[in-house]
């Protein structure tokens, strides 16, 4: 009887150490798999930080559109005569023809002045001292050879102004084709090529544009290109970004035509920019609503 009570327990003792076993066994491999489950630091990939308020990462052509309704309130009466006009993307230029033909850097851009975007603001210069504008045209090459930093450049330029004064400041462009857009309007027999301000709300940058001031007054502009030839002013377009437009209140980017559009058609339009910038800027001008544009024109 004894000896049967001793075998007994020790089989006992040994069914319970096997079931030790069996347990840590599982538990390690548990664990294994709890580890492999769970992703190591080498293997972590953070979020990526944007850090959009860098001015040169801003371009017209890539910025999206937006769409807004803002009851435009009426301009008051500067009688003001003096204009700055510059051009951020000095190299835009237009379809080549016989009679205009040009070196191009690439496709609808050249650094020859005479063919380019400064071309038109020479023209456009020329209108405005006609109707007794003073006019100071800086026809700077902000664009140079790096087309995403040309914003950094024009506001430096922009800013050691800062102690003149302006009752109109223009950075004149020429806007990118969108297939179906309509190109030209006729007018004294000429076709002229469509005009379109493009305004910013800064959504991405810490100091915003002058947004309500300068909507108005582009409202305000193109009602009267349109009274003055019917159709050749586009709606205003408004997007996210700030075009150096926080500098001032009175600050516009117009897109004069695009390269869809010959250097002509372009100059055509200048006459009556000039009239609808005369009226605006010294006549009785009450914009109503506005609905922009969101058709992606850049």
């Amino acid at each position: 009887m004894v000896k049967f009570k001793v075998v007994k327990a020790a089989d006992i003792a040994l069914a319970a150490a096997l079931v030790i076993l069996a347990a840590a066994v599982v538990a390690v491999l548990l664990m294994t798999r709890a580890q492999k489950a769970q992703p190591t630091l080498a293997t972590v990939t953070p979020e990526p930080v944007e850090t959009s308020l860098a001015l040169d990462t801003e371009n017209e052509h890539t910025d999206p559109a937006v769409v807004t309704r803002v009851s435009s309130q009426a301009l008051p009466l500067s009688n003001g005569k003096r204009v700055l006009i510059y051009h951020t993307h000095t190299h835009e230029a237009y379809q080549m023809t016989d009679q205009e033909a040009y070196t191009p850097l690439e496709n609808w851009r050249t650094d020859d002045s005479g063919h380019n975007i400064v071309r038109v603001g020479d023209e456009l210069t020329a209108e405005l001292e006609k109707r007794g504008f003073e006019v100071v045209h800086d026809d700077t090459d902000f664009e140079q050879d790096d087309l995403s930093t040309s914003y950094s450049r024009s506001l430096e330029a922009l800013l050691q102004r800062g102690d003149e004064d302006y009752d109109l400041i223009i950075d004149l462009h020429r806007d990118a084709y969108v297939e179906g857009a309509q190109l030209t309007c006729s007018y004294a027999g000429r076709k002229s090529a469509n005009l379109m301000v493009l305004i910013g709300k800064g959504d991405s940058f810490q100091e915003k544009p002058h947004f309500q001031e300068n909507y108005a007054l582009a409202c305000a502009l193109t009602e009267k290109i349109n009274g003055l030839c019917p159709g050749l002013g586009r709606e205003v377009m408004v997007k996210t970004g700030r075009y150096n437009q926080h500098f001032s209140d009175h600050s516009l980017l117009i897109e004069v035509g695009s390269n869809g559009n010959t250097l002509e058609e372009a100059l055509s339009s200048m006459p009556i920019l000039a009239d609808a910038i005369e009226e605006v800027l010294c006549g009785q001008s009450t914009p109503g609503v506005v609905t922009v544009s969101s058709d992606g024109a850049k």
